[in-house]
């Protein structure tokens, strides 16, 4: 096995700042040197860890000794080790063809000074219990390592992973990581938070599938530095002190894709950081932010019919700056665009945001609970709804009427909860035909409506006889298919 052919690689790192510094690595950065002990590799086919004919030399690996496992077709058993607390100063699983060599874990604990998995051949581990660890941040855990290398990690049941400083999913080649239970942990070195780093580099591809258990790390990176970065997370929790970032927000020209598909399951993090290159489909389970930061050159936040929530902190509010990605993705009523937007609004549906404090009546550290999950007073709330759905119920009635109608012809410093559904901080005649496209009755009799003014009382009258407003507006099939839908309740 050749671990050193695979040129210079960059990790992602993060400052006190928890902006990215580029570290480059030369050379082999798969494996250390010098070593103290053996190198021990596998030649016994299909057998246990202490069978100490299956190693050459003969002998199980002992305290120093650097472990490789290269033989094509080879499954390693790791049971009954000479000493569990023994710490090996590299592990490689990587050998030539399309077979690979397998590591499988069920019990014990294993102790690592670096763990390479698929460095130019294609190597697995299994975990499914007891106990990984790698000790030191050089290298960490690297599955998929070099450019001609494939990788892949299976971490399940009662296992638990715990990585110092660095875990690389694709580093310059394929790498996989599969976790359905068990603890994922990448610890803090130095000053810097752990990283999880996915698809990091140009020309290589990584992909987590999350169905269970945690990944508990100070950051996650997809696309650090132009890879193919792919995140699927259906169920259990990614907890993150610091942040997830979906490319890298600080290079630009990166043509690498960075995909987190939120299916299921809780994300809960610092921040959250999108550049041109990222998607976050939101699509299921529950996902809040401390921050959130899109670059609208193509960043996307996709709600499709789900919610999320971003906290604040003081008395400065996040929701200009969330009105400025909603109108990015608003596009013109297609909701499509680069910041936050639904691939399934269609013509009626529309994303809504609310300041928890208006919406449901709290203040400060008061708490209250939105769709599942539990927020306070300096919360943003953002919603998939109905266009018009001012009061974010998921239905468009009098209440919103009323609530547009109060606000009516006001410019400026307006928000989606006093009727400005197409994010121009107006309310208007446009907002007005938004709500009524999606109105589920006939609309009350002119002077019907609490707090409306003659303009609106005049535009109201207008939409019910279905004609349209003398300007930029043609607005006819949505007003005939209001008047419609009027016919049809009256």
């Amino acid at each position: 096995m050749d671990t050193c052919d695979r040129g210079p690689a960059r990790r992602p790192r993060l400052s006190a700042r928890g902006m990215i510094v580029v570290a480059a690595i030369a050379g082999c950065a798969g494996m250390a040197t010098p070593l103290s002990g053996a190198t021990r590799s596998w030649v016994g086919g299909n057998s246990t860890w202490d069978n100490a004919t299956a190693w050459d030399p003969a002998g199980q690996p002992q305290e120093g000794d650097q472990v490789l496992i290269g033989q094509n077709g080879a499954t390693v058993t790791y049971a009954n080790p000479l000493d569990p607390r023994a710490i090996y100063p590299d592990l490689g699983i990587d050998a030539p063809g399309t077979n690979g060599a397998t590591l499988s874990q069920a019990q014990s604990t294993l102790n690592l000074n670096q763990f390479v998995i698929g460095g130019s051949g294609t190597g697995a581990m299994v975990h499914s219990g007891g106990a990984v660890n790698v000790l030191t941040g050089n290298v960490g855990l690297s599955v998929g390592s070099g450019p001609t290398g494939s990788g892949a990690y299976t971490l399940g049941a009662s296992a638990i992973l715990t990585v110092t400083g660095q875990v690389t999913v694709g580093e310059l080649g394929t790498g996989t990581f599969t976790q359905t239970g068990g603890r994922m942990i990448v610890t803090p070195l130095g000053g810097f938070p752990g990283v999880l780093s996915i698809g990091a580099n140009t020309g290589s591809t990584g992909v987590y599938n999350l169905s269970g258990g945690t990944v508990e790390s100070g950051s996650v990176q997809l696309s650090p530095f132009g890879g193919d970065a792919t995140f699927n997370h259906s169920a259990g929790a990614v907890v993150l002190p610091a942040d997830l970032s979906l490319g890298d927000p600080t290079l630009p020209g990166l043509t690498g894709k960075a995909l987190y598909n939120h299916t299921g399951g809780a994300v809960s993090v610092q921040q959250l950081n999108i550049g041109s290159t990222g998607t976050f489909k939101q699509a299921g389970g529950t996902l809040r932010t401390n921050q959130l930061t899109i670059d609208l050159a193509g960043g996307r936040v996709d709600l499709t019919n789900q919610s999320m929530v971003v906290e604040y902190s003081g008395t400065t509010s996040a929701m200009a700056t969330i009105r400025t990605y909603l109108k990015g993705g608003y596009n013109g009523g297609a909701w499509d665009g680069s910041g936050i937007g639904s691939s399934v609004a269609g013509a009626s549906g529309a994303v809504g945001a609310a300041e928890a404090s208006e919406l449901l009546g709290i203040s400060g550290t008061n708490t209250a609970q939105w769709n599942g999950q539990t927020v306070d007073g300096t919360s943003v709330l953002l919603q998939y709804t109905l266009g018009g759905d001012a009061t974010l119920d998921g239905a468009v009635d009098f209440n919103d009427l009323v609530k547009l109608a109060q606000n009516y012809n006001t410019i400026g410093q307006m928000r989606w909860t006093t009727g400005d559904f197409n994010y121009d901080n107006n309310v208007d005649f446009a907002d007005l035909v938004l709500l009524a496209q999606n109105y589920n009755t006939a609309l009350p009799p002119a002077g019907a409506v609490p707090g409306a003014g003659a303009a609106f009382e005049a535009d109201l009258a207008r939409v019910v006889a279905g004609v349209p407003e003398p300007s930029t507006f043609s607005g006819a099939g949505v007003l005939a298919l209001f008047a419609w839908r009027r016919r049809r309740h009256g």
